[in-house]
């Protein structure tokens, strides 16, 4: 199950673009759910396990992906980690709850992700809420969770010093 924190959670990976540059392994492109997910958030398309072809930059390494893609794939395969999901377009909402479903029936560790807005998912969803342990499955409960988080979340940026408000 994918499991979202309002908020943060300690040791969360907050630049995912340095992360996967080091983290990137050739193979994790060959990957069918991979391919499908460039394909579908990046609009490109994997020539080889390091060359992406991009309808906009021509033939780029995967360091050039987008953010969104670059979590999405260090989440399906490293998902021992805490993403910041913010670093996530809509477009990379549903994938997400693919990988979870995708570790669920490997017996992998659940993901988790931290949002300091309120992401759109799509009305198929089904996710836990790290603030209050509630499953939801649809938007309006989200929403609802992500009100009751805000002051809590607020408390933790005062704490930390970026007065976000």
């Amino acid at each position: 199950m994918l499991n979202v924190k309002f908020g943060t959670l300690p040791d969360m990976v907050n630049n995912i673009d340095s992360f996967f540059d080091g983290e990137i392994e050739k193979h994790w492109t060959e990957d069918q759910m991979v391919q499908k997910m460039i394909k579908d958030v990046d609009k490109s398309d994997v020539v080889t396990g390091s060359v992406i072809s991009s309808p906009v930059f021509g033939d780029i390494p995967p360091r050039m992906l987008s953010s969104g893609v670059k979590l999405l794939i260090c989440a399906l395969f490293q998902p021992e980690y805490v993403y910041v999901g913010s670093k996530c377009g809509d477009n990379c909402m549903e994938w997400l709850l693919h990988i979870a479903e995708r570790h669920e029936a490997e017996s992998k560790p659940e993901l988790q992700l931290c949002y300091y807005h309120l992401p759109g998912f799509p009305q198929n969803l089904k996710l836990r809420v790290l603030n209050s342990g509630n499953v939801v499955t649809d938007m309006l409960s989200m929403i609802i969770e992500y009100d009751d988080a805000k002051e809590e979340m607020y408390h933790e940026w005062d704490v930390y010093g970026s007065r976000w408000r």
